[in-house]
């Protein structure tokens, strides 16, 4: 159980990686970006939920030349309704989208917790994240953690 703080929800979490890479791991919570993030996954950053993408991350992938956005929106029917309405967005942005593939009712901090190896199958879902725009599109980048990284 969480709740947010009364008012509008503002800044964009680890806004440092849309800086440093044209690609992005959107996530559902800030527990599935960190959870990334203890995986060695640095490019992440996070929406305030299923309907918690702001202008703020709109105008933060603008001003970064974000290119690539994987969606890591949790695999249940609000999940995949809101990463199909952002994904229609951003493609219409020019930001290439692609959907992160994970068990039915699970998010990224289930499969994480689920693991034997984290980065390893976090690291598959993310090479594996399937395209969303109409053509038949690029491929992602290879995901890869950073050397070194902490494990869950």
């Amino acid at each position: 159980m969480h709740l947010y703080l009364p008012g509008p929800h503002r800044g964009v979490f680890n806004e440092a990686a849309l800086a440093a890479s044209e690609e992005i791991v959107l996530t559902e919570s800030l527990i599935d970006a960190l959870s990334l993030w203890c995986a060695g996954f640095r490019h992440v950053t996070a929406s305030y939920g299923t309907e918690g993408f702001t202008p703020d991350h709109a105008e933060a992938l603008q001003r970064h030349n974000v290119r690539r956005v994987l969606i890591g929106y949790d695999n249940d029917p609000a999940g995949n309704k809101a990463a199909q309405a952002l994904a229609t967005s951003l493609l219409a942005e020019g930001i290439e989208c692609f959907r992160v593939q994970l068990p039915a009712g699970q998010d990224l901090n289930d499969v994480a917790v689920g693991a034997r190896n984290p980065t390893d199958v976090l690291g598959r879902a993310l090479r594996t994240a399937t395209w969303m725009g109409k053509d038949a599109g690029p491929k992602p980048h290879q995901a890869r953690p950073r050397p070194g990284a902490a494990r869950l």
